[in-house]
Protein backbone atom coordinates (compact mmCIF):
# COMPACT_ATOMS: atom_id res chain seq x y z
CA UNK A 1 0.00 0.00 0.00
CA UNK A 2 0.71 3.71 -0.64
CA UNK A 3 0.94 6.02 1.88
CA UNK A 4 -1.27 8.76 2.35
CA UNK A 5 0.10 12.12 2.41
CA UNK A 6 -1.83 15.70 1.82
CA UNK A 7 -0.67 18.03 -0.14
CA UNK A 8 -0.05 21.70 1.42
CA UNK A 9 1.04 24.82 -1.35
CA UNK A 10 3.92 26.74 -0.39
CA UNK A 11 3.43 29.95 -1.85
CA UNK A 12 1.18 30.71 -4.19
CA UNK A 13 3.79 31.03 -6.94
CA UNK A 14 7.16 29.71 -7.76
CA UNK A 15 10.00 32.72 -7.69
CA UNK A 16 9.61 32.74 -11.84
CA UNK A 17 5.96 33.57 -11.24
CA UNK A 18 5.05 29.87 -12.90
CA UNK A 19 4.12 26.61 -11.37
CA UNK A 20 3.65 25.66 -7.44
CA UNK A 21 5.59 24.21 -4.93
CA UNK A 22 4.77 21.64 -2.98
CA UNK A 23 5.48 19.36 0.01
CA UNK A 24 4.00 17.08 1.64
CA UNK A 25 1.57 17.39 5.07
CA UNK A 26 1.10 14.64 7.03
CA UNK A 27 -1.53 13.80 9.39
CA UNK A 28 -0.04 15.11 12.21
CA UNK A 29 -0.21 18.25 11.07
CA UNK A 30 -3.51 18.16 10.68
CA UNK A 31 -4.28 16.15 14.34
CA UNK A 32 -2.57 19.45 15.78
CA UNK A 33 -5.16 22.24 14.05
CA UNK A 34 -8.15 19.83 15.56
CA UNK A 35 -6.46 20.27 19.16
CA UNK A 36 -6.32 23.61 19.00
CA UNK A 37 -9.56 23.75 18.19
CA UNK A 38 -10.89 21.86 21.03
CA UNK A 39 -8.94 23.92 23.43
CA UNK A 40 -10.34 26.94 21.63
CA UNK A 41 -14.11 25.70 22.30
CA UNK A 42 -13.24 24.82 25.86
CA UNK A 43 -11.99 28.27 26.52
CA UNK A 44 -14.61 29.74 24.70
CA UNK A 45 -16.93 27.98 26.97
CA UNK A 46 -15.35 28.86 30.31
CA UNK A 47 -14.87 32.60 29.63
CA UNK A 48 -18.63 32.65 28.68
CA UNK A 49 -19.02 31.20 32.15
CA UNK A 50 -16.99 34.31 33.77
CA UNK A 51 -19.25 36.78 31.82
CA UNK A 52 -22.12 35.45 32.92
CA UNK A 53 -21.43 34.92 36.47
CA UNK A 54 -19.09 38.78 36.32
CA UNK A 55 -21.07 42.32 37.91
CA UNK A 56 -22.38 44.09 35.19
CA UNK A 57 -21.12 41.17 32.97
CA UNK A 58 -17.45 43.02 33.00
CA UNK A 59 -14.68 41.18 32.90
CA UNK A 60 -11.09 42.25 33.54
CA UNK A 61 -9.29 40.11 30.86
CA UNK A 62 -5.50 39.67 33.09
CA UNK A 63 -7.97 38.31 35.49
CA UNK A 64 -9.41 36.19 33.28
CA UNK A 65 -6.44 34.83 32.07
CA UNK A 66 -5.26 33.94 35.22
CA UNK A 67 -8.40 32.70 36.36
CA UNK A 68 -8.45 30.21 33.11
CA UNK A 69 -4.85 29.19 33.14
CA UNK A 70 -4.50 30.17 29.63
CA UNK A 71 -2.43 32.54 27.81
CA UNK A 72 -3.07 36.25 27.52
CA UNK A 73 -3.28 35.55 23.74
CA UNK A 74 -5.94 32.89 23.77
CA UNK A 75 -7.97 34.78 25.96
CA UNK A 76 -7.78 38.11 23.33
CA UNK A 77 -8.28 35.36 20.43
CA UNK A 78 -11.72 34.58 22.16
CA UNK A 79 -13.13 38.23 22.90
CA UNK A 80 -11.90 39.47 19.27
CA UNK A 81 -14.22 37.10 17.96
CA UNK A 82 -16.88 38.08 20.67
CA UNK A 83 -16.35 42.28 19.99
CA UNK A 84 -16.67 40.84 16.02
CA UNK A 85 -20.02 39.58 16.48
CA UNK A 86 -20.93 42.55 18.87
CA UNK A 87 -21.58 40.44 21.88
CA UNK A 88 -18.95 42.39 24.12
CA UNK A 89 -17.33 45.75 23.41
CA UNK A 90 -14.08 47.00 24.86
CA UNK A 91 -14.15 49.47 27.71
CA UNK A 92 -10.34 49.76 27.98
CA UNK A 93 -7.37 47.96 27.01
CA UNK A 94 -7.68 45.32 29.42
CA UNK A 95 -11.76 45.03 30.26
CA UNK A 96 -14.59 43.84 28.54
CA UNK A 97 -18.53 43.99 29.08
CA UNK A 98 -20.92 42.63 27.62
CA UNK A 99 -23.58 44.55 25.59
CA UNK A 100 -25.77 41.05 23.74
CA UNK A 101 -28.97 41.61 23.08
CA UNK A 102 -29.79 38.21 25.21
CA UNK A 103 -28.72 37.85 28.98
CA UNK A 104 -25.24 36.10 28.75
CA UNK A 105 -26.63 33.89 31.21
CA UNK A 106 -28.82 32.63 28.56
CA UNK A 107 -26.30 32.70 25.42
CA UNK A 108 -24.22 30.86 27.21
CA UNK A 109 -25.86 27.66 28.01
CA UNK A 110 -26.97 27.90 24.30
CA UNK A 111 -23.63 28.00 23.33
CA UNK A 112 -22.41 25.59 25.46
CA UNK A 113 -24.72 23.11 24.35
CA UNK A 114 -23.36 23.98 20.86
CA UNK A 115 -19.87 23.86 21.47
CA UNK A 116 -20.47 20.67 23.41
CA UNK A 117 -21.77 18.94 20.02
CA UNK A 118 -18.89 20.27 18.09
CA UNK A 119 -16.36 18.74 20.41
CA UNK A 120 -18.25 15.79 20.02
CA UNK A 121 -17.43 16.15 16.33
CA UNK A 122 -13.70 17.38 16.81
CA UNK A 123 -13.19 13.87 19.25
CA UNK A 124 -14.68 11.95 16.42
CA UNK A 125 -11.95 12.99 13.67
CA UNK A 126 -9.15 12.79 16.21
CA UNK A 127 -9.57 9.40 16.93
CA UNK A 128 -10.56 8.91 12.37
CA UNK A 129 -7.09 11.03 12.25
CA UNK A 130 -5.17 8.85 15.08
CA UNK A 131 -6.17 5.73 13.21
CA UNK A 132 -4.89 7.58 9.81
CA UNK A 133 -1.79 7.93 11.45
CA UNK A 134 -1.48 4.72 12.83
CA UNK A 135 -1.93 2.93 9.42
CA UNK A 136 0.28 5.56 7.55
CA UNK A 137 3.36 4.48 10.01
CA UNK A 138 2.50 1.18 9.23
CA UNK A 139 3.00 1.54 5.54
CA UNK A 140 5.78 3.13 5.88
CA UNK A 141 7.52 0.62 8.02
CA UNK A 142 6.34 -1.68 5.22
CA UNK A 143 7.98 0.32 2.56
CA UNK A 144 10.87 1.66 4.53
CA UNK A 145 12.36 -0.91 7.02
CA UNK A 146 11.14 -4.15 5.56
CA UNK A 147 14.24 -5.35 3.27
CA UNK A 148 12.67 -6.73 0.45
CA UNK A 149 10.72 -3.19 0.09
CA UNK A 150 13.81 -0.98 1.26
CA UNK A 151 15.38 -0.12 -2.11
CA UNK A 152 12.78 0.39 -4.95
CA UNK A 153 8.83 -0.17 -5.67
CA UNK A 154 9.90 -2.40 -7.98
CA UNK A 155 11.44 -4.90 -6.08
CA UNK A 156 8.04 -5.04 -3.59
CA UNK A 157 5.37 -7.64 -4.18
CA UNK A 158 3.14 -4.60 -2.68
CA UNK A 159 3.52 -1.93 -5.25
CA UNK A 160 2.24 -3.59 -8.66
CA UNK A 161 1.76 0.48 -9.93
CA UNK A 162 2.28 -0.27 -13.24
CA UNK A 163 -1.06 -2.35 -13.17
CA UNK A 164 -3.75 -0.28 -11.32
CA UNK A 165 -5.71 0.33 -13.99
CA UNK A 166 -5.80 4.00 -13.43
CA UNK A 167 -2.92 4.73 -14.57
CA UNK A 168 -3.20 3.15 -17.29
CA UNK A 169 -1.79 4.53 -20.79
CA UNK A 170 0.35 7.16 -18.89
CA UNK A 171 3.83 7.80 -17.32
CA UNK A 172 3.86 6.80 -13.38
CA UNK A 173 7.27 8.19 -11.94
CA UNK A 174 8.10 7.22 -8.00
CA UNK A 175 10.09 9.31 -6.48
CA UNK A 176 12.66 8.31 -3.62
CA UNK A 177 14.12 11.60 -1.97
CA UNK A 178 15.14 12.74 1.87
CA UNK A 179 13.40 15.18 3.64
CA UNK A 180 13.23 18.73 2.78
CA UNK A 181 13.19 18.05 -0.93
CA UNK A 182 10.99 20.19 -3.08
CA UNK A 183 9.19 19.41 -5.83
CA UNK A 184 8.12 22.43 -8.33
CA UNK A 185 6.41 21.91 -11.32
CA UNK A 186 6.27 25.17 -13.50
CA UNK A 187 3.41 25.74 -16.20
CA UNK A 188 2.92 23.19 -19.00
CA UNK A 189 4.15 24.26 -22.18
CA UNK A 190 3.46 22.94 -25.23
CA UNK A 191 6.25 20.65 -26.24
CA UNK A 192 5.73 18.77 -22.55
CA UNK A 193 6.25 19.14 -19.03
CA UNK A 194 9.12 19.84 -16.93
CA UNK A 195 9.42 18.38 -13.32
CA UNK A 196 12.34 20.32 -11.07
CA UNK A 197 13.46 18.28 -7.71
CA UNK A 198 15.76 20.04 -5.26
CA UNK A 199 17.33 18.28 -2.45
CA UNK A 200 19.92 19.31 0.03
CA UNK A 201 19.94 16.13 1.93
CA UNK A 202 21.06 13.02 0.24
CA UNK A 203 20.61 11.62 -3.33
CA UNK A 204 17.20 11.83 -5.08
CA UNK A 205 16.33 8.29 -6.75
CA UNK A 206 13.85 9.06 -9.59
CA UNK A 207 12.15 5.87 -11.36
CA UNK A 208 9.71 5.45 -14.14
CA UNK A 209 6.68 2.95 -15.25
CA UNK A 210 4.68 3.66 -18.19
CA UNK A 211 2.23 1.85 -19.74
CA UNK A 212 0.18 2.00 -22.93
CA UNK A 213 -2.98 0.00 -21.57
CA UNK A 214 -4.01 -2.60 -18.57
CA UNK A 215 -2.47 -5.66 -20.42
CA UNK A 216 0.79 -4.37 -20.83
CA UNK A 217 0.93 -2.83 -17.45
CA UNK A 218 -0.20 -6.07 -15.72
CA UNK A 219 2.40 -8.12 -17.98
CA UNK A 220 5.24 -5.95 -17.40
CA UNK A 221 5.11 -6.83 -13.57
CA UNK A 222 4.62 -2.98 -12.25
CA UNK A 223 8.28 -3.14 -13.39
CA UNK A 224 9.92 0.47 -12.90
CA UNK A 225 13.27 1.74 -14.63
CA UNK A 226 15.60 4.53 -14.31
CA UNK A 227 15.52 7.56 -15.99
CA UNK A 228 18.50 6.61 -18.10
CA UNK A 229 16.96 3.38 -19.43
CA UNK A 230 13.53 6.06 -20.07
CA UNK A 231 12.46 8.37 -22.77
CA UNK A 232 12.31 11.13 -20.55
CA UNK A 233 14.59 13.83 -21.06
CA UNK A 234 16.94 15.12 -17.97
CA UNK A 235 19.07 17.70 -17.22
CA UNK A 236 20.48 19.69 -14.13
CA UNK A 237 18.49 22.38 -12.56
CA UNK A 238 20.45 25.25 -12.14
CA UNK A 239 19.83 28.67 -10.10
CA UNK A 240 18.53 30.36 -12.92
CA UNK A 241 15.74 28.46 -14.52
CA UNK A 242 15.46 29.72 -17.44
CA UNK A 243 18.81 28.15 -18.44
CA UNK A 244 17.60 24.45 -17.95
CA UNK A 245 17.25 23.50 -21.16
CA UNK A 246 15.78 19.84 -21.66
CA UNK A 247 17.53 17.08 -23.99
CA UNK A 248 14.15 16.42 -25.45
CA UNK A 249 10.56 16.49 -25.75
CA UNK A 250 8.92 15.24 -22.28
CA UNK A 251 5.60 12.78 -23.08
Amino acid sequence: MVPICRKKTVGTETPDGEGQLWEAEGPERVADEVDALKMQGRLTMRSMDLLSSAPDGIVDLNEAARVLGARKRRVYDVTNVLDGIQLIKKRSTSQIQWVGSVPVNELSGQWKEKLREELLDLSAMEEALDELIRDCAQQLYFLTDLKENAEYPSTSPQLYICGIEAFQEQVVIAIKAPEETRLEVPAPKEDGIQIHLKGTRGPITVLTCETEGQDSGKAAGGSFSTLEDSRIPTAPLLKDKSTVQPSGKSP
